[in-house]
């Protein structure tokens, strides 16, 4: 009796793939399930007459009462697929506007990587991670590639390219499709190719869809922008993109927000413009949550936004000089735990792409300061020794900085200390306190005296290069 389920469940599972080849015709699914049924009930009704009837026939029996098995089984699985596939068309996508609770978590998860092999010559490798209940068997990968890419084929994880389903020109794509035997449920499958595609060009968009009616609505799809890995051989990028510290939190389950510290270097002897920011999560949403107009949750990046000197600030950087700030993200939440990859892309004025990779799961480059006087370790001596009205001073002008950036309309007074012989409060301390705390702050090397105001008998300040380091560590 459990060879006998099995074989059914794994004809019902045939009859499904057959009315799916045909989904494109979703009432002639339905309609052909239906006349199935009738076929079904016919060859039932005939087996039951001939019961009562002759007593002889028995093996014709048998095999109508086979036969209208058969057909009810086909029929119900055309119907099914039929009316599967039609709702899934005609349903409104509205599932961006669900509670979080209620969102269901995506069956596959995709992520792409990319790398040098020579030259504009790359290894690209496709990872998709199933969370379904059970197995895919024999779905359909569909990959596409922009046809700008001179070379794309696919190859082992050893780099040594092989016939493994079939390249097509699509348009201005090209199209890899392939009948991969099967995707394991909680196990990661990757596929291997190679990619030529000139640098200037900028970053590669790709589309990865796998078809099987064991998913929702058919398909599954996932799209990214892959940004370029820094070349070898020799060659020296423009600029050099660096995440050195990264922070997931989970907003009151509105959104995940993902704030980095990212460090851009000018390696060229010119001056290099930074005119555009992105960032991509792989395997997950990248929809950007502040376009909802959710007010609490814009309230919260802008505020986190203040508390850190924003990469979004500079846009010039000096030949052989470098930029270091924070970027605020909001994305969608998701119940997955713990943070997740993804990848850190900054344009220049040549609309060339630069990207860095994050994620718990890859390795994060180690923070590169600059040379003496602001060495790492003269900026942690320096953190060490400061009191109290020294960390208060370097954390209030942050935060005047800060705002000064993100509102035009506020006005920043002069980093400087209140005028000699003025009593009254600096904060939480005196005007005394404070008076101390900034020659304090001057003797350390934080600040440097900019200019002097004969009228009031003041002096100015401003950071020095080690005074920006140590603000960046408090």
């Amino acid at each position: 009796m459990r060879w006998l389920w099995k074989k059914g469940v794994r004809f019902y599972r045939l009859c499904e793939r057959i009315a799916a080849a045909i989904g494109a015709l979703k009432v002639m699914a339905i309609i052909l399930g239906g006349v199935l049924l009738v076929l079904a009930a016919i060859a039932l009704v005939a087996a039951l007459v001939l019961g009562y009837a002759v007593d002889s026939l028995g093996l014709l029996k048998l095999g109508l009462f086979v036969l209208a098995a058969v057909l009810a089984v086909a029929g119900f699985a055309f119907i099914g697929v039929g009316i599967k596939t039609r709702s899934s068309t005609h349903a409104p996508a509205a599932a961006s506007a669900l509670e979080p609770s209620t969102v269901r978590p995506p069956e596959l998860l995709g992520f792409f990587s990319l790398s040098v092999l020579s030259g504009d010559l790359y290894m690209m490798t496709l990872t998709i991670k199933s969370t379904l209940l059970a197995d895919l068997v024999n779905p359909l990968v569909n990959l596409t590639m922009p046809k700008n890419a001179s070379i794309f084929r696919p190859c082992d994880h050893n780099g040594i390219e092989r016939k493994l389903g079939d390249v097509k020109s699509k348009g201005q794509e090209w199209l890899w499709t392939y009948d991969q035997p099967l995707i394991r449920t909680k196990a990661e499958t990757e596929f291997y190719f190679h990619v030529e595609r000139q640098r200037s060009l900028g970053a590669i968009p790709v589309r990865v869809e796998v078809v099987h009616t064991d998913l929702p609505d058919g398909s599954w799809v996932y799209e990214a922008v892959l940004g370029l890995p820094a070349a070898q051989q020799g060659h020296v990028d423009d600029l050099s993109v660096e995440i050195d510290r990264e922070d997931w939190d989970n907003y009151k389950w509105k959104a995940r927000i993902l704030e980095i510290r990212v460090k851009v270097t000018n390696q060229t002897d010119k001056r290099k413009k930074m005119t555009s920011f992105a960032v991509i999560v792989h395997g997950g949403p990248n929809t950007d949550v502040s376009s909802t107009g959710d007010i609490e949750l814009l309230r919260e990046v802008e505020r986190r936004k203040q508390n850190h000197p924003l990469l979004e600030g500079v846009s010039i950087i000096e030949p052989d000089d470098f930029a270091r700030g924070w970027m605020v993200f909001p994305f969608p939440w998701t119940p997955d735990p713990g943070p997740s990859r993804y990848s850190f892309i900054v344009r220049d004025e040549l609309n060339i792409d630069y990207a860095a990779q994050g994620g718990s799961a890859l390795p994060l480059p180690e923070v590169d300061e600059p040379a003496s006087p602001s060495e790492p370790s003269e900026a942690e001596n320096v953190v060490a020794e400061l009191d109290d009205i020294g960390i208060y001073i370097i954390r209030t002008q942050r935060e005047v900085e800060s705002k000064a950036r993100l509102d035009s309309d506020f006005v920043a007074g002069p980093f400087a200390p209140p005028p000699p012989g003025v009593g009254g409060r600096f904060g939480p301390f005196s005007n005394e306190e404070a008076r101390r705390g900034f020659e304090r702050l001057r003797e350390l090397g934080v600040i440097e005296r900019e200019s002097f105001d004969t009228e009031r008998a003041l002096t100015r300040y401003r950071w020095t290069d080690l005074g920006r380091i140590v603000a960046e560590r408090l």
